[in-house]
């Protein structure tokens, strides 16, 4: 994707939120959801559900399910099909609710008295973009195309197999994720966390990191591995992450070793970056400088962060390496490196050298 820098992408974001609409994100609501079923309306919508089949945990076929939210879509209109432009029209023009894959989240009740909450497992909580519906072998789902623009309903794609194979699938990892996450032993943790860092599922490897930064100094072993291992660098910057809220200051000898490390590549590199470098998808490394950016910038970040005073020569370097490319100290967004720099260097004039 075209970003002038991955921080960028962040801002971006925070600055069109506003447009943004609820979207069905299968990933995301199989891995977090407590319970997935399969069920249906029957001849009226009202929103009082029929299991058919379970997918994950409690409920069973037969139970019902009580989902006031789902009456909202009673009328006919509610659940039209929307066809974008250039796409082939279908014989189906609204959903029936006649078979359903909802992703909830279960609330236990707080006292004897209260019920059982149901909520969606979209990333908001909102039932109708945790819902996928079933006609046929087709499957549709609530998506947000165009920012700004509305959630629409909208065939997936996927077919009906291939959500409940894909659903399976992350079922099956979160289970294997919560069981290396419940092991007490904080080595053994970290060495259990240590294969979803490169799952091909985002959620597994963003709650692998998290769970590694809580390891403690026990997890050190196993990011200093990730971090030596160049076939990796997508992951760095994550791994430069937990390394610093599991090792603290004692981290610091480390994340000073990448900067280093860092500053030889880009020595390399510069001298043949063109100003725009960074969205120039046509470059066969063009990836490699970006994870690179992204490792170095956030080990700098990590640095202030501890408050390890003892890199003051090594940031120097870097940031007057930075400056005297201008396809580095690109104004649009990559002289953020520099600035990264003088703000370190700005904390580690007022902290003593520590040996």
């Amino acid at each position: 994707m075209k970003l002038l820098a991955f921080i960028l992408l962040v801002f971006s974001i925070i600055s069109v939120r506003a447009g943004i609409r609820p979207s069905f994100n299968l990933d995301y609501c199989a891995w977090n959801a407590t319970d997935i079923v399969v069920a249906t309306e029957g001849d009226v919508i009202d929103g009082k559900l029929t299991v058919i089949e379970s997918w994950k945990v409690n409920l069973l076929p037969g139970d019902q399910l009580n989902l006031p939210e789902m009456a909202q879509f009673a009328p006919e209109e509610s659940r039209a099909i929307k066809v974008g432009f250039g796409q082939q029209t279908t014989s189906v023009e609204h959903v029936t609710g006649t078979r359903m894959v909802i992703y909830l989240k279960k609330s236990e009740p707080t006292t004897p008295q209260s019920s059982i909450h149901w909520e969606g497992a979209s990333f908001a909580g909102d039932l109708n973009v945790s819902v996928v519906w079933l006609e046929g072998m087709h499957a549709y789902g609530f998506l947000q195309l165009m920012n700004p623009g509305p959630s629409e309903l909208r065939e997936l794609d996927k077919s009906d197999a291939e959500i409940k194979y894909r659903t399976s699938d992350i079922v099956d990892e979160e289970a294997l994720f919560r069981n290396a996450l419940s092991n007490p032993d904080n080595g053994k943790r970290a060495s259990a966390l240590a294969k979803f860092t490169r799952s091909e599922l985002f959620l597994a490897r963003d709650r692998a990191f998290e769970g590694l930064s809580q390891c403690g100094p026990a997890a050190l072993p196993v990011l200093r591995a990730i971090l030596r291992d160049e076939t990796q660098t997508e992951i760095h910057s994550d791994a430069i992450d937990a390394l610093a809220a599991a090792g603290g200051y004692a981290a610091g000898g480390d994340l000073l070793a990448i900067v280093k490390s860092d500053r030889v590549f880009w020595e390399r590199v510069a001298p043949r970056l063109a100003i725009g470098w960074w969205n120039h998808l046509d470059e066969s490394d063009n990836q490699t400088p970006r994870d690179r950016y992204a490792r170095t910038f956030r080990a700098i970040q990590a640095l202030k962060a501890i408050n390890f005073g003892n890199g003051k020569d090594e940031i120097k370097k870097i940031r007057d390496l930075w400056r005297s490319y201008p396809a580095l100290e690109d104004k649009s967004g990559l002289d953020q490196m520099s600035k990264a720099c003088d703000e370190y260097l700005s904390m580690a004039e007022m902290k003593p050298m520590r040996n």
